[in-house]
């Protein structure tokens, strides 16, 4: 094998933020649906589990996960500007939102591993309360509860 090989779905989001990834930084690559033959004979036995996108390497190494893929480039072969900000915070910021946006984990999950229960707790409840006040001026003024539609 010559180049890169990227499994994918084609509708999956992770697979086409690793495929724009790469295209971005002309990464020469083939792209195969995880339906290929080869997918089945060769990478889950490798894997031992059913994931995607998986990247093969030229010298015949699996990466898996969008995450894992870029960090690899990034890693290995840098490029000019760079898929992560350069200042350690910018950085932390960028790989939580990864985390919550990118990569669907629930964000109270992961603070509490940053902040702890109690830290976490006191976070949320400094939180505005704007749901609440709005719906109970609409209880108050006899609104109508739930959404309203223009006409």
């Amino acid at each position: 094998m010559n180049c890169y090989v990227l499994y994918t779905i084609p509708a999956s989001l992770y697979s086409g933020k690793a495929r724009s990834y790469m295209r971005k930084r002309h990464i020469d690559y083939v792209e195969r649906s995880v339906g290929d033959p080869r997918f089945g004979q060769h990478v889950l036995p490798q894997l031992g589990r059913f994931i995607m996108p998986v990247l093969q390497t030229p010298d015949g190494a699996l990466i898996q996960d969008t995450v894992d893929i870029i960090d690899h480039f990034e890693q290995t072969a840098p490029a000019e500007l760079s898929a992560y900000p350069a200042g350690p915070k910018q950085r932390v910021v960028a790989h939580l939102l990864e985390m919550f946006g990118g990569e669907g984990q629930d964000p109270q999950d992961e603070l509490r591993t940053i902040f702890g229960e109690s830290r976490l707790e006191a976070l949320l409840d400094a939180r505005p309360r704007r749901r609440m006040i709005r719906r109970e001026n609409r209880e108050a003024w006899g609104a109508p509860q739930g959404p309203v539609l223009a006409r």
